[in-house]
């Protein structure tokens, strides 16, 4: 049986492998099409996907356990969309050209200091010594194996593109950490069919040729996996629960399993460096998998909606027998209170524990 506090975590791993293999998979498809209607076809493949899935679900009448997006939630799903998928995908598929397969397997690890920096400015979420000495040893991995001292800016334009990249998918993370406790499914199903419409229309009026249906295909079926789709239903269920630093923390694995899909792809084999740089990085996971947080906090009183369960010391309110459907595992979604509470106990930054800290 998992654990509760396994679950986020196994999710983000998933993340991260789904992520990390796609990678090589971009950088092969962009032999056949070019890379604005690249990042098109995966969105249109992404946001598709899942809209099929829910039809699927729909007629087979099985019901969501998730609360729907309000109109609380557009501002954010247009954020996400347009700084994760919109430009993060766009620099991606641009950068992608210049850099080896493993280069940018590595260098997207970058995405955990950029999530961490992007939480701690944006939204104040503190992330301990810990996190940090972690995140350290990932930027220093990521330094050794891409530092080009003979170009100006000590890195090439690929990998720059990359780095911002990364810093777009920070800021995508601290926005989808404000609907993380709505519908996966619909999040993930409007973030790709907005990002698709949004970068076809771009590929057309710069008059990118249309591809072949082969390269399409392989392209929709990466967005269905890797970069969207799956994986960032995978992420969104981590998120809720690990809050965006410590979710981007554990999704920097990703470059290991991109290295390993990138030698059998491409043949690229790294140099020396990449050991120390490789021990570098899983002294950071290390890190982070032996990091606990916990301190006296409050719970202010509040009343919101999401999927829970009455077995977590968080959610103790009543409801008449029978009038909910709760499902095998306790699971079940509707609106609910929560109380004035002070208590002790190990959590981390998710929907419960947005509380401030103090030195």
């Amino acid at each position: 049986m998992i654990s509760s506090s396994t679950r986020p975590i196994l999710f983000v791993l998933a993340a991260a492998f789904l992520f990390g293999s796609s990678a090589p998979m971009a950088k092969l498809a962009l032999a056949g099409i070019a890379p604005i209607t690249l990042a098109s076809i995966i969105y249109f493949g992404s946001g598709g996907g899942m809209a099929v899935y829910r039809l699927f679900r729909y007629l087979r009448g099985i019901a969501e356990e998730e609360p729907p997006l309000n109109r609380s939630s557009v501002p954010w799903v247009i954020g996400a969309s347009f700084f994760g998928a919109v430009l993060a995908t766009t620099s991606l598929t641009l950068s992608l050209r210049t850099v080896t397969a493993w280069e940018a397997s590595v260098l997207l690890s970058f995405e955990a200091v950029a999530t961490a920096l992007v939480a701690r400015v944006v939204s104040g979420e503190r992330a301990g010594p810990r996190v940090w000495t972690a995140l350290g040893c990932i930027t220093l991995a990521c330094i050794t194996l891409v530092w080009r001292p003979d170009h100006s800016l000590g890195l090439s334009i690929g990998a720059a593109g990359i780095i911002f990249t990364c810093l777009c998918w920070g800021v995508d993370t601290s926005c989808s950490r404000k609907i993380a406790g709505r519908n996966p499914l619909e999040i993930v199903m409007y973030k790709g069919l907005f990002a698709g419409v949004v970068t076809f229309a771009i590929s057309r009026i710069i008059d990118e040729p249309l591809p072949q249906a082969g390269p399409a295909v392989v392209a929709a079926i990466i967005g269905i996996t890797g970069f969207g789709g799956l994986m960032t239903f995978c992420f969104l269920k981590g998120l809720r629960d690990l809050g965006p630093a410590r979710t981007g923390s554990y999704f920097g694995i990703n470059p290991v399993f991109g290295i390993i899909m990138g030698l059998i792809i491409f043949r690229n084999i790294p140099g020396l460096i990449f050991i120390p740089a490789a021990g570098l990085m899983l002294t950071g996971i290390a890190i982070l998998l032996t990091e606990h947080h916990s301190h006296m906090h409050r719970h202010s009183p509040d009343v919101h909606d999401h999927r829970h369960r009455h077995t977590d010391g968080h959610h103790d309110h009543p409801h008449p027998k029978g009038t909910l459907p709760i499902g095998p595992d306790g699971y079940h979604t509707h609106l609910h209170s929560h109380r004035d509470l002070i208590h002790e106990h190990e959590h981390t930054p998710d929907i419960h524990h947005q509380h401030q800290h103090t030195r």
